[in-house]
């Protein structure tokens, strides 16, 4: 058998090698950017999960939601705000769910859009308004960056306005020309 026979023989193993090789777990649990972000926001509406805290969120990690004015810093107070609204709902099902739709950054820091959906009476009585037993639905923005690969800031944008109009608040749409 020739060089050039044993070469390409020992480059097809190696290839079928690199292609069907079993990942290791650190690599087949490691989460795309979006992902880390969806999983932050699943820790909020769904059921609290230690282990994605643990492993998704930087141990300094800074969340800030302005409209509502909620500001938590480092991954045990997040775990503290997602078991106590768990343990307020008394084991039934959220009535609220963010949906990351796409990010767009590189892997240390970038920008996420998501849709906010709840029903109205979860939150009326932060802002004095009749409970309403309906859907809202924010669409908003998520700065972000990452440490390590761990969720390291979050901040939050949306158009509060126009959820307090949703929830029934007489606040006056803007005037204007709307974009085509």
């Amino acid at each position: 058998m020739n060089r050039r026979m044993l070469l390409q023989r020992a480059g097809i193993v190696i290839g079928l090698t690199l292609f069907v090789r079993t990942p290791t777990y650190a690599e087949d649990t490691k989460m795309t950017p979006l992902q880390t972000v969806q999983a932050y926001y699943n820790l909020l509406t769904a059921k609290p999960s230690r282990e994605v805290l643990d492993t998704q969120l930087d141990d300094q990690l800074v969340a800030e939601e302005g409209p509502l004015g909620v500001r938590l810093v480092g991954k045990e107070t997040v775990w503290q705000f997602a078991t106590t609204r768990d343990t307020a709902r008394e084991g039934r099902e959220s009535p609220s769910r963010i949906q990351c739709h796409e990010y767009f950054g590189t892997a240390e820091r970038g920008v996420v859009r998501w849709t906010w959906t709840f029903r109205g009476d979860v939150i009326t009585p932060l802002f004095g308004l009749d409970p309403m037993e309906r859907d809202i639905v924010v669409e908003g923005l998520a700065l972000v960056t990452f440490r390590d690969g761990k969720l390291a800031t979050l901040s939050e944008f949306y158009d509060g306005a126009e959820m307090l109009r949703q929830l029934g608040a007489k606040i006056p749409a803007p005037q204007g020309r709307k974009p085509d």
